[in-house]
């Protein structure tokens, strides 16, 4: 009988070891996964911030950027933002000229300034333009021009930011002789310019090689 109770207890007590070798072991291998674990989160903060800093610094180095506004004969018109020192040739690039666009009007290599308005014209318009200056020169030829052939101001013709750029002559004194051939009718001669009040025959001295009476 004794010896069944000694067996009984040993027996017990060898269950109870287990039951705590396993109890400890299960502490240790949690504190285990603690320790492991944070490093890794610390790891992972410090990544975070690496990654912020990256970012940050890729900011930096995109340098000062610049707003244009491009419109016209392309396929996507609006506003871009670029990098300043951009060239109009990137502008373009990012709008898709259309293949009527008339490109070659623009300076595909000029400098983009900050809140430029860049207006990509059609050929036709280009066209339709240039008849409207060569129409309008012709005209100009057909009824005489402000200026000559030889750079003489013709005094028939010429208005007062023409007179202006002449030696002596002002705003106000442009305005007499324009209302003398206005009132009197055109000149005949340069000397008749003499005619205007406020020009003497020094002031004429200084100008009769610079002017000219065409009709």
């Amino acid at each position: 009988m004794e010896n069944k109770k000694r067996i009984y207890y040993i027996a017990g007590a060898i269950v109870i070891a287990l039951v705590v070798g396993m109890l400890l072991q299960g502490s240790r291998f949690y504190s285990n996964e603690r320790v492991i674990n944070l490093p890794n989160e610390a790891h992972a903060q410090n990544q975070s911030d690496r990654s912020k800093d990256n970012a940050y610094d890729e900011v930096e180095e995109e340098g000062p950027s610049i707003f244009i506004h491009i419109t016209g004969a392309v396929q996507n018109p609006g506003v871009y933002r670029l990098q300043e020192g951009s060239r109009m040739e990137d502008a373009l690039q990012l709008a898709y000229p259309m293949e009527e666009a008339d490109i070659e009007v623009l300076n595909r290599a000029s400098l983009l300034i900050d809140g430029q308005k860049v207006i990509v014209p059609l050929r036709q318009d280009s066209a339709v333009e240039a008849h409207l200056v060569l129409a309008s020169h012709n005209n100009n030829n057909s009824q005489g021009s402000a200026i000559t052939a030889s750079g003489l101001v013709n005094i028939n013709r010429a208005e007062s930011r023409d007179l202006e750029q002449l030696p002596g002559i002002g705003p106000a004194l442009a305005q007499k002789i324009i209302d003398h051939r206005t009132t009197q009718g055109p000149f005949r001669k340069v000397e008749d310019l003499q005619n205007v009040a406020g020009i003497g025959a020094k002031k004429y001295a200084d100008l009769r090689d610079k002017i000219a009476v065409v009709d």
